[in-house]
């Protein structure tokens, strides 16, 4: 029997070689996977942006008085009235939902399909890494023999490689 060839590996997780490609302990066989690409996965802003609005809202209302002043304390010799709290308070989420709409990144995603269904067997920040996997995973079908006429992307995939029996 002759071994199967290693097109690639990232020395940890993911290995494609002429007729396998393995992710940690799952073994996809080339012959089963009937399409294969590179999926973007955009990244939720939703939170952060509802997060600002709130604290953008907070600064309003502390900055207009609309509290009352029985909310009124005291934080060692320092009066804290309620409409300088929340002002605080919406400046402090405010500055939470702008950092989580600056740092939070898309993700890319190595999308197999086959007889069960789509999965996303490789999801990485690194578009590169990615790329990497699915460039071998073209390889291993050229060396097999497979050929991949490029179809129409998914408005969410980029690249997406299907294979005609």
């Amino acid at each position: 029997m002759i071994p199967d060839k290693i097109i690639y590996t990232d020395g940890r997780d993911v290995t494609v070689t002429n007729s396998d490609l393995k992710v940690k302990n799952h073994l996809y066989n080339l012959n089963g996977i009937l399409r294969h690409g590179l999926t973007r996965l955009r990244a939720n802003r939703i939170p952060g942006i509802l997060l600002f609005i709130f604290g953008a809202v907070l600064i309003k209302l502390g900055m207009m008085e609309i509290f009352p002043s029985t909310y009124n304390f005291y934080l060692g010799d320092t009066l804290i009235t309620s409409n300088v709290f929340a002002a605080w308070l919406g400046v402090g989420m405010a500055l939470a939902g702008t950092l989580q709409i600056i740092f939070v990144r898309d993700r890319y995603a190595v999308s197999i399909s086959t007889a069960e269904g789509e999965k996303k067997v490789v999801v990485s920040r690194h578009r590169e890494y990615v790329t990497q996997i699915v460039e071998a995973l073209n390889q291993a079908y050229r060396e097999i023999g497979f050929h991949f006429p490029f179809s129409l992307p998914d408005k969410n995939r980029e690249e997406v490689y299907e294979r005609r029996a």
